[in-house]
Formats: C-alpha cells, sequence, structure tokens
C-alpha cells in the first residue's frame, strides 16, 4: 500500500455542473498545505473541478486555465498550476515548486502527471475521465491520512462511502 495510508472514491457526474459542484464540496473540505494533483485527458473537467474547489476555498470569479502563465495565485493563499506545457518543470523554469506545493497555502495542479516528482507524497489526486456515454467519472485517492480524512468526509457529503 505504500508509506502513507490511501483512500480511494470515484464519482459519476453527469454534466460540467456537477463537476464544478463536486469540487466545490471539496473546497470547503481543503485545508492549508493541501495539494491537489488533477490528472485527465484534455478535456476530461480539470478546470472546471479546479473552478468549483476555489468557489469552495472562498475564491470567486471565473478562473481561466493558466496554461500560458503556469501559476495562478489567489488570496488564502490558493495555487493554481497548469503543466500542460512543460515537459521538465524543474530544469524549464526558475520557479521554486515547493513554495508552492507544500507550502502554506492550498495547490491544486493541472496535468500534475507530466510533473509526478514535484508532488509531495501527501496529496489528494484527481483523476477525471470521460467515459463513453459523456458522463465525467472522477476518481479521488488519498495519499496521506488527513486527505483520507477529506476524502471520506467528502463521500459522506455526496451520500456515498469511501472505499479503501
Amino acid at each position: 500500500m505504500g508509506q502513507f495510508p490511501m483512500r480511494s472514491w470515484s464519482v459519476r457526474c453527469p454534466a460540467a455542473q456537477d463537476t464544478e459542484a463536486l469540487g466545490r464540496a471539496l473546497g470547503r473540505l481543503l485545508f492549508p498545505g493541501a495539494a491537489v494533483a488533477l490528472v485527465g485527458e484534455l478535456g476530461a473537467g480539470k478546470t472546471t473541478f479546479a473552478r468549483g474547489v476555489l468557489e469552495g476555498l472562498g475564491v470567486h470569479g471565473y478562473l481561466h486555465s493558466p496554461s500560458f502563465s503556469l501559476v495562478h495565485e489567489y488570496p488564502g493563499p490558493v495555487y493554481h498550476l497548469d503543466f500542460y506545457r512543460l515537459e521538465q518543470p524543474q530544469t524549464e523554469t526558475a520557479l521554486d515548486w515547493e513554495e508552492y506545493l507544500g507550502g502554506e497555502g492550498v495547490a491544486l495542479v493541472e496535468w500534475a502527471d507530466r510533473c509526478a516528482e514535484l508532488l509531495p507524497p501527501r496529496r489528494l489526486e484527481v483523476r477525471l475521465e470521460v467515459l463513453p456515454d459523456g458522463v465525467r467519472r472522477i476518481r479521488l485517492t488519498a495519499h496521506g491520512t488527513a486527505l483520507a480524512a477529506v476524502v471520506a468526509a467528502l463521500a459522506a457529503t455526496q451520500g456515498e462511502p469511501a472505499g479503501l
């Protein structure tokens, strides 16, 4: 199982509003220092989910994907990072990733699979997948006890049990 307890839970979201609402519910449960790794194909709903998380954290207004600026900083602090255009994040930029990933703020990382070596060991992985019927399946996997509690609480608010 690894160094930290893991808890996984998945849910189906029929519409973009459901994806955003799930993100909003998650945002209300996150805490300073939490890192959320968003993984999924282009168009899977990562930015929609991130918009909901930001709203749940109290950041309002339209969220744009930071693909061209790498990082957007919001009050809280909340950091929204996007590694879509980076092939080697450690060498292509002079940014201090630790400030964002594991600092005092909440970090949302789109295309996290492109920078796995930078992610903290205690993180929440959110994998978004569009099924053949157009419904999104979202799987949350917590790495770490505190984030496992977040997944369990989120599942409870959605009326579904989280699995081990």
